[in-house]
């Protein structure tokens, strides 16, 4: 299904999508889409007016090479993914240079039922309304991907003058300011994966109104995934919208 204009809705129209689709990524991931020691939850993480998906370890002192071992070891979306797993099917790969180091030590961040693995960020126009909160948005995702934390960022927004080259570009500016991600003006609407180990790497799709959202990978262990279908949770949601919604985007040709 074709992502829809959302400029034309009111924030607090957005709000309720937001959240409705929040929890449709969580459902599907925790569906049989994750390995059975890998669950998913709405969390705020990054913080702001609605929460994250969050990938937590219920168990994070059991060995990590149990998620990476060979097929028959597998779980889940993970399971079906031959040796060596295949990369993922984005648009734009790039990694950190050698410049990038990391600023500290990374830490297991925590989290009361258990250890987070990786956060997926769906933008929202309240992160783009102030400096402030870009920046918010920017150092805080920044802070987990040099934690170790993968991170999916979905801006279904277009770019505006505080991130003239998009939000993933200023999230890449600050781990390796020696690169920019390529911006294209007719497809403003991103999805950004950062892989945050064993090295940096970015996987990036551009897309615009009108288009089928492209699925994303969402990291898990070291260069392991799964791939999350943003357009199916996006149509699970959509077609459950009340018409009187429907026809603020319907009545735009």
């Amino acid at each position: 299904m074709p992502i829809h204009n959302w400029t034309l809705a009111t924030a607090g129209t957005y709000h309720d999508f937001h959240l409705k689709w929040i929890a449709a990524m969580t459902n599907t991931l925790n569906a049989g889409l994750l390995p059975p020691e890998l669950f998913a939850m709405a969390e705020q993480v990054i913080g702001g007016p609605a929460p994250a998906v969050v990938t937590l370890r219920d168990r994070p002192e059991a060995p990590a090479a149990r998620l990476l071992a060979d097929g028959s070891q597998q779980y889940g979306g993970v399971a079906t993914l031959s040796e060596p797993m295949l990369p993922p099917k984005t648009e734009i790969v790039m990694a950190a240079g050698p410049s990038y180091v990391r600023k500290k030590s990374q830490i297991a961040i925590k989290h009361e039922m258990g250890q987070v693995i990786s956060v997926i960020e769906l933008v929202s126009p309240g992160n783009k309304h102030s400096r402030s909160e870009m920046q918010r948005l920017v150092s805080k995702s920044v802070e987990l991907i040099e934690n170790g934390i993968h991170l999916l960022v979905v801006d279904p927004f277009p770019a505006t003058p505080r991130d003239p080259q998009g939000i993933a570009n200023l999230i890449w500016q600050e781990i390796d300011s020696t690169q920019e991600l390529p911006y294209d003006a007719e497809r403003p609407l991103i999805a950004a994966s950062f892989q945050a180990k064993p090295s940096v790497v970015v996987h990036l799709n551009r897309f615009s109104v009108g288009d089928a959202i492209p699925e994303m990978p969402v990291f898990l262990i070291e260069d392991r995934y799964v791939t999350l279908p943003l357009d199916e949770t996006y149509q699970q949601v959509w077609t459950l919208l009340p018409q009187p919604i429907r026809r603020v985007f319907e009545a735009v040709k």
